[in-house]
């Protein structure tokens, strides 16, 4: 045992004594970091933390486990973000502690713990407030932080202060969320994307609220969390960034009787690492659109050409509909098809000349074979929309094109020979 970790103490199960063979067990007998101080100032600074695991179970080849690092108030609450550290004895790629010494019936481990540079405090103390760990034999063990105080499991940091929070760089419906949806009576599910930074101590959660035109809230919430390898995931998808910028998913669900008309952001809260939090309002997010097809509405849909020739350059067909019900002219609209053809959206169609919306879309050369309408969506000046097809949850589309068949064989038109004579030893084997 090294000279950081003499003179430990014994934190673990205990066995019966009815039970003739004690059970096997799991305990921490040493935890304490190398340096009571480091300063961090410069965003450099470790704090090298050692602890060593017993395993009375003589069968088990193998322990693993993870601490938990996070800043802690005077009291020993926890402050921010915990930081995961995973250990293992037989250890992998990933595991980020290192083995010191030992077997897997008395291991110790070492981590090198990278100290945050910003925290609420410049005197701030960090503790190690969590510990679990269990052999391949299915023993287990789990140290909460009134346990671990019994070690010398913290501290300080010398840091610079955080006093701002968070800014919100973008929120919107997450990739593939139409922006139109058909209501029929049952709840919405609505995921989105919330766009935050901290380029100091980090974002660490956020709300995000949506009000309907009725004046109706629905408020929805995420946590950026990370794993034992500081893999960060954000609310219900990845963080797709590291702490100081992400990419946070937020899922609200509308309720069944949600009120038509635009649902918009109107407020964002975010809290960072060391508590300070920056709320935004009335933000100019897209809104989403909803719909029961009541005041605007939509008939005679059609597709032309139904047969498209693109055999030998790019084509395109006409997707149409009358609209109902308008208010003013058409600000928006969309139409969305299968992967054989694009979509489009055109801002401020003009209609045809017998009041029908035309949008074209557009069909690649040779190899589409058909386009199929997904949906069909607009808008008019009003803010009355409507929407149609599966794409949008709305009333059924059949608006299909295909491409022209290949009736003709092919003809040979001429043939040539590169060479009329060739000796056999030049002849292909």
């Amino acid at each position: 045992m090294t000279g950081l970790l003499a003179g430990a103490l014994l934190v673990g199960g205990t066995a019966t004594g009815a039970e003739a063979t004690p059970k096997p067990r799991l305990a921490l007998t040493a935890l304490a970091f190398a340096q009571p101080s480091v300063d961090a100032t410069s965003g450099s600074a470790r704090a090298t933390v050692e602890w060593t695991v017993t395993d009375t179970e003589q069968a088990a080849t193998n322990v693993l486990g993870n601490v938990v690092i996070q800043q802690v108030d005077p009291d020993g609450r926890p402050i921010g973000r915990g930081y995961p550290v995973s250990f293992a004895f037989q250890r992998k790629w990933d595991t980020r502690a290192t083995v010191v010494s030992g077997t897997a019936q008395s291991a110790t481990y070492r981590y090198a713990f990278p100290v945050p540079r910003y925290a609420a405090v410049a005197n701030a103390t960090w503790a190690v407030v969590g510990l679990t760990a269990a052999d391949d034999r299915g023993t287990e063990l789990s140290l909460g932080r009134s346990r671990l105080g019994d070690f010398p499991n913290s501290f300080t940091a010398t840091e610079l202060t955080d006093t701002t929070g968070p800014s919100v760089e973008n929120a919107y419906l997450t990739y593939g969320q139409p922006e139109y949806r058909y209501v029929d009576g049952r709840p919405v599910a609505v995921s989105y994307e919330v766009v935050a930074a901290d380029y100091e101590a980090g974002v660490l959660k956020g709300e995000l609220t949506v009000r309907g035109p009725d004046g109706t809230t629905v408020t929805g919430g995420f946590v950026l969390e990370a794993d034992s390898n500081r893999q960060y995931k954000c609310g219900a998808g990845p963080a797709n960034g590291d702490t100081e910028e992400v990419r946070c998913q937020v899922d609200v669900e509308l309720p069944a009787n949600a009120g038509t008309g635009d649902w918009k952001i109107t407020r964002v809260r975010l809290t960072d690492n060391t508590g300070n939090v920056a709320v935004y309002r009335n933000q100019a997010f897209a809104p989403l659109h909803l719909t029961r097809n009541a005041v605007l509405k939509a008939t005679d849909f059609s597709i032309s050409p139904k047969v498209f020739n693109n055999w030998t350059s790019p084509t395109e067909v006409t997707v149409g509909l009358k609209p109902v019900g308008l208010s003013g002219a058409i600000a928006s609209a969309t139409v969305l098809a299968t992967g054989d053809c694009s979509d489009q959206t055109v801002e401020a169609p003009a209609l045809e000349a017998d009041g029908t919306l035309a949008v074209r879309l557009w069909i690649s050369p040779i190899y589409p074979r058909s386009c199929t309408v997904t949906g069909i969506a607009f808008r008019d000046g009003s803010g009355n929309s409507a929407a149609y097809g599966a794409a949008y949850g709305g009333p059924a589309l059949d608006l299909t094109a295909t491409q022209l068949p290949d009736s003709i064989d092919p003809v040979a038109t001429s043939a040539v020979l590169s060479a009329t004579e060739m000796r056999a030893s030049e002849m292909p084997q």
